[in-house]
This record gives C-alpha cells, sequence and structure tokens, in this order.
C-alpha cells in the first residue's frame, strides 16, 4: 500500500458522504414499488438454464431404433440418476429376510412375522 492509496481512500469516502448528504433519501415503500426484474426475465432464464441441460430427442425411423434408443437412454438413467453413487452399493448388497411368529389370522389362513434386512446392519 503506497502513501497515496489512505489519501485516495479518504477523499472518496468524504465525497461520498457529501452526496449521501446532499440528495434526498427515497422512502422504503417507493423503492418497494420498483420493478427489479422485467416480467419475463426469470421465465426466460429458467428456460435457457433446462433448454441447455436437457437433451434432445433423437430422430427414429422405426419401431426397432426407437426400442433402441428406450432402452440405452433407460440404461443411462439408471446409471447416472436412480442407481448414482451409494445407491449402486445398496442395489448390489446381499438382502436377507428373518421369519419369525406365525399368528393365526382367521379360518383359513395364517399371517407371518418378517423381519427384512434392505442394507447390510439397517
Amino acid at each position: 500500500m503506497n502513501k497515496t492509496t489512505p489519501l485516495l481512500l479518504a477523499t472518496l469516502m468524504s465525497c461520498a458522504a457529501i452526496s449521501a448528504a446532499a440528495e434526498p433519501q427515497p422512502s422504503l415503500q417507493s423503492l418497494l414499488q420498483r420493478a427489479i426484474l422485467t416480467t419475463n426475465v426469470p421465465l426466460t432464464g429458467v428456460q435457457a438454464y433446462c433448454e441447455a441441460r436437457v437433451p434432445r430427442m433423437p430422430r427414429v425411423k422405426t419401431v426397432a431404433e426407437w426400442e433402441k434408443v428406450a432402452e440405452r437412454t433407460r440404461q443411462r438413467m439408471f446409471e447416472r440418476v436412480v442407481f448414482r453413487g451409494e445407491a449402486a452399493a445398496w442395489r448390489d448388497a446381499k438382502t436377507r429376510v428373518e421369519w419369525f411368529d406365525t399368528i393365526e389370522g382367521g379360518p383359513g389362513y395364517r399371517i407371518r412375522k418378517p423381519r427384512y434386512e434392505a442394507l447390510p446392519g439397517l
């Protein structure tokens, strides 16, 4: 920091203070009534964001082509969305079911109490 920097900062701060004191301050109500964005700016922003990230539908001419595209899309969706990260380990984990007491449920049927382990140790 050189010697002129503090002097420059002090000058700028005093000019800002003088300028602020000279101008009348708008009321909070008038500030809140003023529009910040035009009507369509948020909508067009969201549309542009989504359009850049959603892949286009491929052009297919036959049912066989469509079935190939659909299967590939389904596989990618499972890999990239549904079974991403820890969910892939959960999908491949060994689960087990323990059966406990049987309760008489009425004429002709019984109720068995199971305990299902969705994840090892859970």
